[in-house]
């Protein structure tokens, strides 16, 4: 299994040699490149981040909507993930945005979830998990969902293996952006 993930992520890396790699980063440089960058020391997803990023933002980095697209949301399929992008409807702190205080078609939250061939022990996922609240799905007593608010990050597991991850806004942009902070 290790040689696997060594391919994998020389490939990914375009060829960059994993020799002078610790062996025990080898993990964290798999789940960093096969997610495009996602870890807890860079937040956001592709450079995509909840009530940071916009429509406009996303539609440059990823083209426009072609699947799945509504006014609120968007989802756009990658060879190892299918990612949904949602975003916020209608005047900031408005009948339909009553949450944030952001303009229409902001990134309001990501899910980003994995491909059956792209499964990895939550353990050796490169996420520091003990920083991280823990629950079991009450429908689903197999799946566990860990998250840390101020990170803006839920990752969710079956049987251990990582299955989804979900950006919300972190803690930082929550106490920015939120309607009820303009009281």
């Amino acid at each position: 299994m290790l040689v696997i993930h060594t391919i994998a992520v020389t490939n990914m890396l375009g060829g960059v040699s994993l020799a002078a790699q610790p062996w025990n980063g080898i993990e964290t440089i798999v789940v960093t490149n096969m997610l495009g960058g996602v870890s807890l020391a860079t937040q956001p997803w592709k450079g995509i981040e909840p009530l940071v990023s916009t429509r406009s933002d996303v539609e440059r980095q990823f083209g426009r909507c072609t699947t799945g697209k509504r006014e609120d949301m968007c989802i756009y399929h990658f060879p190892d993930e299918d990612v949904t992008i949602y975003y916020t409807v209608g005047p900031p702190c408005g009948e339909q945005n009553k949450l944030w205080k952001v303009p229409e078609g902001t990134v309001s939250s990501i899910t980003v979830r994995l491909s059956l061939n792209k499964l990895y022990p939550i353990e050796e996922s490169g996420f520091d998990i003990s920083k991280f609240s823990v629950e079991t799905d009450p429908e689903l007593p197999k799946w566990k969902h860990y998250t840390s608010h101020e990170k803006g990050l839920t990752l969710s597991s079956d049987r251990g293996f990582l299955k989804e991850l979900y950006f919300f806004p972190a803690g930082k942009e929550t106490q920015r952006c939120s309607c009820d902070s303009r009281k």
